[in-house]
């Protein structure tokens, strides 16, 4: 299998693809391709003429048209981090800008100052479970029981229940989309992820997001990610520019 086109954002390793099997479904060799994706993820193949047989798979996530206004969203996971969430609020303050922070419940009820700071300073703060696990690895119950206590201490600090959720690492199926989707919570997804948390640069940090966001796109950054905070003012200043 070769992957012949691979935008930012989609690897076969990431959330965004997660999984891949080929079927042999008949004597003549046909080939099968059963893929498990998340939100708005394609994917088209085709099998090469050659005596290789290769299959080439084609990976691509419809984008909305431009948006005229020429706006984009700044959006955090993993909030709050005590030594990292203070400065992400200062230079959000001090570059005027309001950004959706998706909020770790036992981390945000260990550390309530941060979370009612980043409220009282206009920041959307939205779920982003209680204990950080992968919804694809543990029951729909249990997916319904870490969004539900994660509201409930959202809830108990800024009086406001979350109505969006980004599970851990975009890793998301059909099940856990259905238990989210009975306690009223919406899926974030995402146009823009630069795996920030493996690049040590933040000066590739910076030239990734500004080169792959067009207005209307939500971008997708970690809280408590020293490189992406000294990127932050950088990526701000260049994109208002555009």
């Amino acid at each position: 299998v070769r992957l012949l086109h691979n935008p930012s954002g989609l690897q076969v390793a990431d959330a965004n693809l997660r999984s891949l099997r080929l079927t042999n479904t008949g004597p003549e060799g046909a080939l099968r391709v059963d893929l498990s994706i998340t939100t708005g993820v394609k994917a088209t193949y085709t099998r090469s003429a050659g005596p290789s047989r290769d299959l080439e798979i084609r990976l691509t996530r419809p984008r909305a048209p431009l948006n005229r206004q020429k706006m984009v969203a700044l959006t955090f996971d993993d909030t709050p981090f005590p030594q990292g969430t203070g400065r992400l609020l200062d230079i959000l303050r001090e570059h005027r800008v309001v950004a959706t922070l998706f909020v770790v419940g036992n981390k945000a009820a260990r550390y309530p100052a941060l979370i009612r700071r980043a409220q009282n300073e206009g920041h959307s703060l939205q779920n982003h479970s209680y204990t950080h696990p992968n919804f694809t690895q543990v029951a729909p119950a249990e997916v319904a029981l870490e969004l539900t206590q994660c509201n409930q201490v959202l809830e108990t600090l800024t009086g406001h229940k979350p109505t969006w959720y980004r599970p851990p690492g975009g890793a998301i199926n059909a099940q856990a989309r259905a238990a989210a989707g009975e306690l009223g919570l919406r899926f974030a997804g995402w146009d823009v992820n630069v795996h920030d948390y493996n690049t040590p640069s933040a000066k590739t940090i910076a030239d990734l997001v500004v080169a792959n966001t067009r207005p209307g796109d939500i971008i997708l950054l970690h809280d408590g990610v020293r490189p992406t905070m000294e990127a932050l003012p950088d990526i701000i200043q260049r994109l208002r520019t555009q």
